[in-house]
């Protein structure tokens, strides 16, 4: 169960104040939530004050900074887990435990208060009013570790269900748009879970294909502007085609002026061979700038995936019988199956190391599994 809010007003500093429910604090640990994490109030309290200071972070799609994804984790080292691909858009500076009202029954839940900074997340800032606005839910995730180079201590033994976490710290909170998989994870403005299903909402799922799609655009109008440049020469060598199978008739009724004729046909042949290169030369640009287009947001790692067919490509892009939509699917399908790789082997270290990376995104839901519907008393929330 996670809830949030993000304030209307606009501070001249670019601030933006929100109020996260992290998680909810159970009675004994006989209630947990579905990841079997039982939080103990008295424990709570005694590491809440790791949350001053927490990261807000968000991994995003693309170079507008406004639609985040999931945790952005590239790894771990030691006991301390990596999120190289998510940027910290705000902080939190303190926390509160409170009782709220959801579907007129009382819980009591740990709150983070913080701010997003709109100054450097303009775009980011404005999804998230528009989200809001439009009734959308927003997922998120907390974040949490061993103090120092520890490990997580647990009071008793860290069973799969009911383990109750003792001495440990708050060490981020990351907005997502992957679906969780507990869908009684529900929030006003934000929330919170673990597992992560790679699952898209419809309206950014449209938001996304919204960006691609202006970005084919963009490269069109480019491919058009080459197009023009090819269309142009090409018109020039059919005219001077045409001068010179006018000249070549002239040639076979005046003899006598067959010297000049020659002279004449021998510059405007050179001329049309050296326009042919310039031409071929403008169309090796233009393939090669239309590569370059495509492959402008990957990285050099990702560029050498295809390494056969750039090398190809390069050599010779007008006689090598590869287009570069078969460049751009093979990069695309490299990437994706390095990323299903890392997927499964995140997996299987996951459940491998029995609850430790369950424990490092721990989430809360409510009490049961029937909690799909939950909805909060927004009064009782926010102050």
């Amino acid at each position: 169960m996670f809830h949030c809010e993000i304030s209307e007003a606009k501070r001249s500093d670019g601030r933006r104040r929100v109020k996260l429910v992290l998680h909810e604090i159970h009675q004994d640990r006989n209630h947990y939530n579905k990841n079997g994490i039982s939080y103990n109030e008295q424990y709570v309290r005694d590491n809440a004050d790791s949350i001053i200071g927490m990261p807000i972070c968000a991994t995003f799609l693309d170079s507008e900074k406004d639609i985040p994804y999931d945790h952005g984790m590239t790894g771990q080292d030691g006991n301390m887990p990596l999120f190289e691909n998510s940027v910290q858009v705000g902080s939190a500076d303190g926390w509160s435990i409170e009782d709220i009202q959801i579907n007129g029954e009382k819980h009591k839940v740990l709150i983070a208060e913080g701010y997003i900074n709109q100054q450097r997340y303009p775009h980011f800032v404005e999804w998230l009013e528009n989200k809001i606005n439009d009734g959308d839910t927003i997922y998120g995730s907390v974040e949490f570790v061993g103090k120092g180079k520890n490990k997580i201590v647990y009071d008793g033994e860290p069973v799969e269900k009911g383990r109750v976490p003792k001495v440990y710290d708050y060490s981020g909170y990351c907005i997502l748009t992957v679906e969780p998989s507990d869908d009684s994870a529900i929030l006003i403005e934000l929330n919170q879970k673990i597992k992560e299903d790679e699952k898209v909402d419809e309206k950014t799922l449209n938001q996304i294909i919204s960006a691609v799609e202006n970005k084919i655009t963009e490269l069109n109008t480019k491919n058009a502007d080459y197009e023009s440049k090819i269309a142009e020469m090409n018109e020039i060598i059919f005219t001077k085609d045409a001068e010179i199978a006018t000249l070549t008739d002239e040639k076979a009724t005046a003899e006598t002026n067959a010297c000049q004729k020659d002279e004449k046909i021998n510059e405007l042949n050179g001329l049309v061979e050296t326009m042919k290169a310039e031409l071929n030369e403008l169309k090796k640009s233009a393939k090669i700038a239309e590569l370059n287009s495509a492959l402008g947001d990957f990285s050099d790692d990702e560029k050498n995936m295809a390494k056969d067919k750039l090398d190809k490509f390069n050599a010779d892009p007008m006689g090598c019988g590869i287009e570069v939509n078969d460049i751009v699917t093979e990069i695309n399908a490299c990437i994706g199956a390095e990323t299903k790789k890392k997927e499964k082997a995140m997996a299987v270290e996951i459940n491998s190391q029995n609850n430790f990376a369950a424990d490092i995104f721990g989430c809360v839901d409510t009490d049961n599994d029937d909690d799909k519907n939950d909805k909060l008393d927004i009064d009782n929330l926010f102050v």
